[in-house]
């Protein structure tokens, strides 16, 4: 995340590429915490193996969902997200790797 900062896309009016980036941050996340592979799917066929997957919480689904349907509007419906769009999409983004890396070491130890 912190090199995702320092890139600046922001500040160089590139949202696009923030987004880009910030979405496979997360989907590579998932990938190496729940063993699903989100780098290779559509945000709709990643959306339907979550509804029937039991590693996430209903609450950390919906908060993927909505953070990926959003990067999705700007990558690809060209939204132009104004500055607390973007910093709840960074918050979101920061907030679901905490909270689920806090969830699944829970589970891992039985607690």
């Amino acid at each position: 995340m912190q090199k995702l900062i320092d890139e600046d896309f922001i500040g160089k009016n590139e949202f696009k590429l923030f987004y880009l980036q910030i979405s496979a941050i997360l989907r590579v996340y998932i990938e190496e915490q729940f063993q699903i592979q989100a780098p290779e799917l559509t945000t709709e066929e990643f959306l339907e193996i979550l509804a029937t997957d039991q590693s996430l919480l209903k609450n950390h689904q919906k908060l993927l969902r909505d953070f990926l349907t959003h990067c999705d509007m700007v990558k690809f419906a060209e939204h132009q997200p104004g500055k607390d769009e973007i910093q709840a999409t960074f918050d979101a983004c920061k907030n679901f790797i905490s909270q689920t890396a806090r969830f699944a070491q829970c589970v891992v130890r039985g607690a």
